[in-house]
């Protein structure tokens, strides 16, 4: 039978909907009950009705359909799972007091086989191993309760309800009412008038029936409305409220009174009202669908939206900022970029992945994949940037170890671009799963806290340990290069010594471990400003995966910008100078700058060809075989100690006219043999020269050189400066 929707329903009670106008328009100076919890109740209480009950929802293939069935037969033997949500407070110790409790045809006790859980997700939902309820046999709850939680978990794979809807219903449950959690009592201070207090628990009914009015968005009201009728709105039995007086340990010196309920009741019947006692089958044909919801939005995102969502969409904004000024200003084409792609490609993405994951609008459809999600995350940020960094640091000792090495080969393959992609892209991947093993092996556990703090002691873990591997490897390496420090200052060991700005990035995470710090002090005094922490965080990440390098390349921009309308006499024919200069050896100083550049860019194969070359050009137009073998063995062979990138075209032809003349058995030949290769590892030169030229460094060099020349202290070519 399918349920019947606001929109669709055409009945209407004209004589109760005027009774219920009237009474509101009637105000009483005064109330004669009161609805109260049981922790407000006094001995000298009289209770006159109850009402929100709690309930065992069943799954209707169980077939069980009263307490008796549940305590009778075959229900008793099976290995039921019962669950309750952390928002309605009851916990499993109290489940198990409950269900005892009521068991009084097996004296009490709980078959064996029985388990009971506490569902700690606060008001999100888990879609990882289906809904909640296909995982569960029977939610002990309130009403409102649970056509709530149904609508926010109706999504399901079919486990347990094979046919039908695509949602999961109320009408797929049964519902067994078992004792009421609030009261209605005499207010103090006021005397015992009988027709008063008939006439406010008769008003107090028309309120809690009148349905006809509510929509979809009052969807959980209405179906709370139609269970309180299985046992009658505001009724309970003598029973139920000895379960009631048992489970909230009320005293036995409590009075209770339900002739005016019942008065009421009667009083309802004959103004038309509806009936107030339903069973499950009637119940089933009038509850709202599951598509029926209260919320507007999708998984009520704007509903539930806070301002720590605002919070970290600001960061995912940031992260589009990002990319924009990357390709917008060109700064993905430079070297730098290139030599950090790991990081700034990808572990920039997964930031704006992270931050995504902890919004509402992921948490409302899937809290445990939104913490999956947000741990593998923070894991790929931390190893990608963990194993770029070791990658780049390996490539900066690359011409040591390979000077040093019996197999400079092997070496120079782990220097290679394909296993520079696997080491830093493709093995974070395996690495952060491993990670997220604590947290599939917690998710059935159903305990959104347990494994909050399991993932954020991860991540925590993982940032920590980053972070300070990285700050104690910058201290050592400064300690390393101390004499540089000393003589020439912290600009040349960031900057100039380390052109990819690693170190500066490194230095960076100093601001990170502060952060987090700062957020373990926070956490634990004042848990509300932890998600402002977390956006300082996300920005500091940014900053660390490309944004300190982005700014440099900015500032070298404008730099080499003002320069150029400064000196705009200095064109393509000075630069070219320069590299003259460098190439036949004329100034010791800039060649010594140059090398020292050109190693810290990774890029000293080039300046080392072309100074073997040019050497061998100075002394003869020949060159000997034996030196030909040597340049090409050293630069010319892949993964040769010191291979220079060149394009493959070039590269052949070379080879082809190397073989020709080593067939030949000739002692020598003519340098130009070298030619095309020159021009194309001199094109490199010039490109690493192009960076070099905008640092510091230089501009310095170049001052006190224009300045020397302008003394005739030193004696060279002519060049006007």
């Amino acid at each position: 039978m399918k349920s019947s929707l606001p929109f669709l329903s055409s009945t209407v009670f004209p004589t109760l909907s005027t009774l219920f106008f009237l009474v509101f328009l009637f105000n009483y100076s005064y109330a004669t009950i009161t609805p109260v919890n049981s922790n407000q109740l006094s001995n000298k209480t009289t209770i006159l009705a109850g009402d929100n009950f709690l309930y065992l929802f069943v799954w209707k293939d169980l077939q069980i359909h009263s307490l008796d069935d549940l305590f009778s037969g075959n229900a008793s033997s099976k290995p039921l799972k019962f669950f309750s949500f952390d928002t309605d407070n009851i916990s499993t110790i109290n489940m198990r007091k409950m269900i005892g409790m009521i068991n009084t045809k097996q004296f009490n006790s709980i078959p064996e086989r029985w388990n009971f859980y506490q569902i700690q997700f606060g008001r999100n939902s888990e879609c990882i191993f289906g809904s909640v309820f296909e995982n569960f046999d029977i939610m002990i709850g309130r009403s409102s309760e649970f056509s709530d939680r149904i609508r926010l978990n109706r999504n399901h794979r079919r486990n347990r309800k094979k046919e039908g809807d695509d949602w999961l219903n109320s009408n797929d449950f049964v519902a067994i009412p078992l004792f009421p959690t609030r009261f209605y009592i005499e207010s103090d201070g006021n005397e015992v008038d009988s027709s008063q207090i008939t006439q406010e628990l008769f008003e107090t009914l028309l309120n809690v029936t009148n349905t006809t009015q509510l929509t979809c968005k009052q969807s959980v009201e209405h179906d709370s409305s139609l269970f309180e009728r299985l046992h009658g709105s505001l009724y309970m039995t003598n029973q139920q409220f000895d379960w009631s007086a048992k489970y909230f340990n009320i005293s036995s010196d409590y009075s209770y009174n339900m002739t005016f309920i019942s008065q009421a009741t009667i009083r309802y019947e004959s103004a038309g009202g509806q009936p107030l006692f339903l069973t499950n089958s009637i119940i089933d044909s009038q509850l709202w669908s599951s598509l029926c919801f209260k919320c507007d939005s999708f998984s009520c995102v704007s509903e539930r939206w806070g301002w720590q969502d605002t919070l970290d969409i600001i960061v995912v904004s940031f992260g589009f900022v990002f990319y924009a000024i990357l390709f917008i200003s060109g700064s993905f084409k430079s070297p730098v970029v290139y030599r950090k792609y790991g990081i700034i490609f990808v572990a920039t993405f997964f930031n704006m992945c992270e931050f995504s994951s902890t919004l509402n609008a992921f948490n409302n459809t899937c809290v445990t994949l939104g913490v999956v999600f947000a741990n593998f995350s923070a894991c790929m940020m931390a190893f990608i940037y963990i194993f770029t960094v070791l990658r780049y640091f390996y490539l900066r000792n690359l011409y040591h170890f390979v000077k040093n090495s019996k197999h400079p080969k092997f070496l120079k393959y782990l220097a290679s671009e394909s296993l520079g992609f696997v080491f830093t892209i493709v093995l974070p991947i395996p690495v952060s799963a491993l990670f997220l093993i604590p947290i599939w092996i917690l998710i059935p556990s159903y305990s959104l806290p347990t494994i909050n703090t399991t993932n954020n002691l991860i991540v925590i873990f993982i940032c920590a340990l980053s972070c300070i591997a990285g700050i104690i490897f910058l201290l050592f390496d400064a300690f390393k290069n101390r004499n540089i420090i000393s003589k020439y200052g912290f600009r040349r060991f960031f900057i100039f010594e380390d052109p990819y700005y690693f170190r500066i990035d490194l230095l960076s995470l100093v601001v990170i471990l502060i952060i987090l710090i700062a957020g373990a002090i926070v956490f634990a005094s004042a848990p509300t400003y932890v998600p402002a922490l977390r956006f300082c965080i996300g920005l500091a990440i940014y900053m660390i995966g490309g944004g300190t390098s982005m700014i440099f390349l900015l500032l070298e921009r404008l730099k080499s910008l003002s320069k150029k309308k400064i000196q705009s006499y200095e064109k393509m024919d000075k630069y070219d100078i320069y590299i003259e200069m460098i190439k036949k050896n004329t100034n010791e100083d800039l060649i010594q700058l140059f090398r020292t550049y050109c190693s810290k860019s990774l890029a000293l194969e080039n300046y080392m060809f072309i100074e073997m070359v040019m050497e061998s050009k100075r002394k003869s137009e020949n060159i000997s075989i034996e030196n030909l073998q040597r340049i090409h063995k050293q630069f010319l062979i892949p993964y040769s100690a010191y291979e220079v990138n060149i394009p493959s075209g070039a590269r052949e032809r070379y080879v082809d006219n190397f073989e020709k003349v080593t067939k030949n058995n000739e002692t020598k030949t003519n340098i130009q043999i070298l030619d095309e290769i020159m021009l194309e590892v001199e094109a490199n030169l010039k490109s690493t020269f192009n960076r070099f030229e905008r640092t510091s460094e230089f501009l310095e060099w170049r001052e006190i050189y224009a300045l020397q020349k302008e003394k005739s202290a030193i004696k060279t070519f002519p060049i006007e400066l």
